[in-house]
């Protein structure tokens, strides 16, 4: 007879797994418990009566009793082979529970082990340092959290403390042999894993990530080891992955099937004379699931771009410019093309380009997205694409792949173990236990769940959907009533459009009757949730569904499936879940809209749905420039493409143009510094447009908002003469408004243009004007701005001593509200004028502090300036190498953006690297500029200002 052999976690919590399945719920938390307790202590089996009053003994004898039965059989139920006659886990009669040894192997029991194995070559063989340490290694990677966190029973805390001791230990004496054999990266390394599991939260139960334990083949498998008990272990070391990697999507669901089309779309992605493969099908196929796994399977650098709210194919280049991590453009023109294309060509020079998912292609207008994927082939030679999409791009290079639903069982299958390798129900399996955990296919139930994967045509999402109601439904009873949903929605499927018959009617009837079985309220619920897009948060649920939401209402709709969780990201409250509906949902709630909905509420939804945008759009201009500006920016954008749906339905007339002005004004910190700078002026153009053609009312200070963002994005476009109209028209619509801080606001730009026209009275009268309007509404931002804007036309003007007095007055107000990046740029300005003047130590002691600053907020853009600057101080002292380090780094930061420094500063910044190459020699000089190009900017920023 073989044995199955079962893993069990038990570090960083209770799980199984055994060949390809994995179970992490049980019925009760006492029942996990229970099983812990068994695997911990495998040695001997336990009296019932101990197990009873160790667990329940608070409740009785014989409810004790009668609860120890129960979760014995709701184990016995979920951990049940489909092949009895391998051998249960769990052995039972009627005095004692025990699990059975030859069945099962612990992480606790490897660690043990290996701790075990090590200690004895200390003892017989003292100089194998080799061989001590692998072991110690072994345990210390197994180890990758306390036992059980979440658990607080005696015996558990007892065993907690003690293993996490013993791993300390180990960390201990695997780092004094590592620097024995010299190893000092390694044992570096084990002494910060040291310092930091030491802390109490630690041992409380907060781990680092688990390694990934792939399933154990019953003949060995690579890397696997043999224990002492025979079996074979399989606690192998966490896999190593890409950065790029890591930032692809990660689903807390299992993965079923698809291998050849894993094959097949691996097979494309090597061939040399594919650029493009389009995984194409269907809503709820699977697609976006299969892409991921396909490029983890790769195994090379990939990075995910969703494009789930871009509209026009030039929209791309953004979305590309995120998920490369690169900063917004700061040109004139904001042009995250040229950024992308630069960063790519120059991966490409060492042929590092990373694989681009486009996820949701369909999303994107058919002409221009292929436009866009072609011309960004021919710009960036190397680039290959993974594309999720209903429709073929027909770009050259494009290798079509056809996403097809799972095989189906066989009308004559009922055999448990043969169905179940079956990946239809072997997902329907999978998810079904998510709802009850002790849902198994059996003899009894295989034909049912057979035919209502048949129903589902075997397509994931309805499957997952269906899965979601095991707890209330068995699978026949499931598979009648879908035939009976089919009937009524067959109806409403044939009267939409032909890429409903496309999608499947099969889904939809799977969702339909998933709408059916909620209550009113839940219903209700999800059609108004259909208004978000990207995802939302459970403050802006409520602000949306006030009568209908609940504290558990996105819970209970998440138990069915029907929303999910989305991974925190750097926009995101840590207090604050973020959820989303699959597109799919999405649509069909948004049918469920208008169908179901008065017009009156139709509108209304919209409506509200700018209102909450609109109070996140206000939240950010108030904080623009103070502490929390950083964080508010990221939160802007997360909520890109709720911004997009909103002012979309502005444009299209379906809610008032006076509302998407109102939000697309207050989004400047979005448009400017958020890098959309392009987007931002086409939405105001578009919006402004549509007011004057339909002569719908716009109240005059949402106008003049309006014109003030316009003319502010016309100016960093260096449309100077379209800006001062559109500022000049801004101003007097706030002055007849007697609006002061809009007035103040105008002010800043028309100064600057003025000063661009050579007008430097005119630029400081509206400088001083805006100054003393803020001084009068005492506001610290816009003073600071004035301070700072005469500051430099005082510097430009009549040299740098005349701007000393406004640098200082500015930083008091910036130090006031906390801005660091405007901290920054006005020590930037003092530390020019003193290095200028021959005080080297106060510029140096102003630029460090700016770089620590900007280094905080994330500037890549102004930190390449300042870095620029402050090599002008290095070679006034003459350290030429460091200056070239820096140079390097700087310009490695223009090129990051697709920029070049520019007038003086490019001038200068070529003056000082052909000076660095003169003193140094052309050797020095490139191993020095190399070095700075290639250091990371917190160590380079560490380095500059220790």
């Amino acid at each position: 007879m073989t044995s199955v052999l079962w893993e069990i976690c038990l570090f960083g919590g209770l799980s199984l797994q055994c060949g390809g399945r994995r179970e992490s719920r049980f019925r009760t938390q006492k029942t996990a418990a229970l099983l812990s307790y068994l695997a911990l202590f495998p040695s001997r089996t336990h009296p019932r009566e101990e197990l009873a009053v160790r667990f329940w003994g608070e409740d009785g004898d014989e409810e004790a009793r009668r609860s120890l039965r129960v979760s014995l059989n709701s184990l016995r139920r979920q951990l049940e082979t489909p092949n009895a006659s391998e051998g249960e886990l769990i052995l039972a009669d009627r005095t004692s529970i025990g699990l059975r040894r030859e069945a099962f192997l612990s992480d606790v029991f490897c660690f043990e082990d290996a701790l075990t194995k090590s200690a004895r070559i200390s003892r017989t063989a003292p100089d194998d340092r080799e061989g001590r340490v692998a072991l110690l290694l072994e345990a210390v990677a197994l180890y990758s959290a306390p036992l059980l966190p979440g658990f607080y029973d005696d015996w558990v805390t007892d065993e907690r403390e003690r293993l996490h001791s013993r791993f300390l230990d180990a960390l201990e004496e695997a780092e004094s042999l590592l620097r024995k054999l010299g190893r000092t990266a390694q044992a570096d390394s084990l002494l910060l894993r040291r310092q930091q599991s030491e802390s109490s939260d630690r041992v409380a139960g907060t781990g680092i990530p688990r390694p990934r334990l792939p399933g154990p083949h019953p003949n060995g498998a690579d890397g696997a080891k043999e224990t002492s008990d025979g079996a074979v272990a399989i606690f192998p070391m966490p896999e190593r992955r890409t950065a790029d990697q890591d930032s692809l999507p990660h689903f807390f669901t299992r993965f079923f099937g698809r291998d050849r089309e894993m094959a097949q779309i691996l097979t494309s992605l090597d061939d040399p004379f594919v650029s493009v493969v389009t995984l194409l099908g269907p809503g709820g196929i699977g697609k976006t699931r299969l892409s991921v796994e396909a490029a983890r399977a790769w195994g090379k650098s990939a990075v995910w771009v969703p494009l789930a709210s871009v509209v026009r194919g030039e929209e791309i280049a953004d979305a590309l410019r995120n998920a490369l991590k690169m900063p917004p453009a700061s040109g004139a023109m904001g042009d995250d093309w040229e950024l992308v294309t630069a960063r790519l060509q120059e991966l490409a020079t060492t042929g590092t380009v990373p694989l681009l998912m486009l996820d949701n292609f369909e999303q994107v207008e058919p002409d221009s997205g292929a436009r866009f994927v072609a011309r960004l082939l021919r710009a960036a030679p190397g680039v290959r694409c993974l594309i999720s999409s209903r429709r073929r791009l027909g770009v050259p290079g494009e290798s079509l792949f056809a996403v097809e639903a799972f095989p189906l069982p066989g009308e004559t299958e009922t055999d448990p173990v043969e169905l179940l390798r079956n990946p239809s129900v072997a997902l329907f399996a999978d998810r079904a236990r998510s709802a009850t955990p002790d849902f198994a296919v059996t003899p009894r139930n295989a034909a049912s769940v057979a035919n209502l994967c048949r129903l589902l045509d075997g397509l994931p999402l309805a499957i997952e959907l269906a899965a979601a109601w095991a707890s209330a439904f068995t699978p026949g009873q499931m598979a009648q009533k879908l035939a009976a949903q089919g009937e009524r929605w067959g109806l409403l499927a044939s009267r939409k459009t032909a890429d409903r018959v496309e999608r499947h009617r099969s889904l939809w009837n799977a969702i339909a009757w998933s709408y059916d079985l909620l209550p009113p309220d839940l219903r209700e619920l999800w059609r108004w949730l259909s208004v978000f897009h990207g995802g939302f948060t459970a403050d802006m649920a409520k602000t949306i569904a006030s009568t209908t939401f609940s504290s558990d209402g996105l819970a209970r709709l998440r138990e069915r499936s029907l929303v999910r969780l989305m991974e925190e990201s750097e926009g995101d409250d840590p207090d604050d879940t973020r959820y989303e509906l699959l597109e799919s949902l999405r649509e069909f709630a948004a049918e469920r809209v208008s169908e179901e909905e008065a017009l009156e509420k139709s509108v209304a939804l919209r409506e509200w749905h700018l209102s909450v945008l609109q109070a996140i759009a206000d939240d950010a201009a108030a904080n623009a420039y103070t502490v929390r500006s950083r964080p508010v920016l990221q939160r802007l954008l997360r909520e890109l493409p709720n911004f997009r749906a909103a002012l979309g339905a502005a444009e299209a007339g379906d809610v008032p143009v006076a509302g998407g002005l109102l939000l697309a004004g207050r989004l400047n910190r979005l448009w400017v510094n958020g890098g959309h700078l392009r987007e931002g002026y086409g939405v105001l153009s578009a919006l402004l447009h549509r007011a004057e053609v339909t002569g719908e009312p716009v109240p005059p200070l949402t106008r003049a908002r309006a014109l003030y963002a316009l003319g502010e994005m016309c100016r960093m476009r260096l449309e100077n003469d379209i800006a001062q109209v559109h500022l000049q028209s801004a101003v007097t619509l706030y002055r007849a408004a007697n609006e002061k801080r809009g007035v103040m606001q105008c002010l800043s730009p028309l100064g600057a243009l003025a000063e661009s026209r050579g007008d430097i009275a005119v630029s400081e009268s509206c400088h001083r004007e805006a100054l003393a309007l803020s001084r009068e509404l005492d506001h610290k931002a816009g003073i600071a701005v004035s301070l700072h804007n005469l500051g430099l036309l005082k510097e430009n003007a009549e040299g740098g001593s005349a701007a000393v007095t406004f640098y200082e007055q500015e930083i008091v107000v910036r130090r006031e509200i906390g801005d660091d990046r405007g901290i920054a740029l006005a020590l930037d300005g003092l530390a020019g004028v003193a290095n200028q003047g021959g005080d080297f130590a106060a510029a140096k002691a102003h630029w460090s502090e700016a770089m620590e600053r900007l280094h905080r907020c994330g500037d890549r853009f102004r930190m390449a300036y300042l870095l620029t600057n402050y090599a002008s101080l290095l070679r006034s002292l003459a350290d030429w190498e460091t200056a070239t380090v820096v140079y390097g780094a700087a310009r490695h930061l223009f090129a990051e953006q697709g920029t070049e420094p520019v007038d003086k500063g490019g001038a200068s910044m070529q003056d000082g690297e052909t000076q660095c190459r003169t003193f140094l020699g052309p050797k020095r000089f490139t191993s020095a500029w190399e070095r700075g190009s290639a250091m990371p900017l917190g160590d380079l920023v560490a380095f500059l200002t220790k």
